[in-house]
């Protein structure tokens, strides 16, 4: 019996570590599953920041552009336009301005920043 040869799978990690590195910083991920009570949609919603800050495709074309990276600092990357949708449902439904508040406050204290 062969064993099959080895397979090289190509996976990008660009900019993603550095800009997780912020995101964890300020612990946006915390408040946006806390803001939507929804992980699955708070990782949505730091997916499309993610490709926002890198790229700016559209909802139906997340799914393409996450392909070749990592999987891990793309959530799976397997998120359809229809998740992405209901996920901005969700944040346009929760207190906004609140969690901008929280979100910028954090920002601040993590980084130093002089406002």
């Amino acid at each position: 019996m062969q064993e099959e040869p080895f397979r090289l799978v190509r996976q990008v990690l660009g900019p993603l570590p550095i800009l997780d590195r912020f995101i964890e910083g300020i612990g946006l991920p915390e408040y946006l599953t806390e803001a939507t009570r929804r992980a699955p949609y708070a990782r949505a919603l730091l997916l499309l920041l993610k490709n926002i800050v890198l790229e700016r495709n559209a909802l139906y074309a997340i799914r393409e552009w996450a392909a070749p990276y990592d999987p891990a600092l793309v959530y799976g990357g397997n998120y359809s336009d229809d998740v992405l949708a209901r996920a901005l449902d969700c944040l346009f439904e929760v207190d906004r301005a609140s969690l901008l508040t929280r979100v910028v406050l954090a920002s601040v204290q993590a980084y130093q920043l002089d406002l």
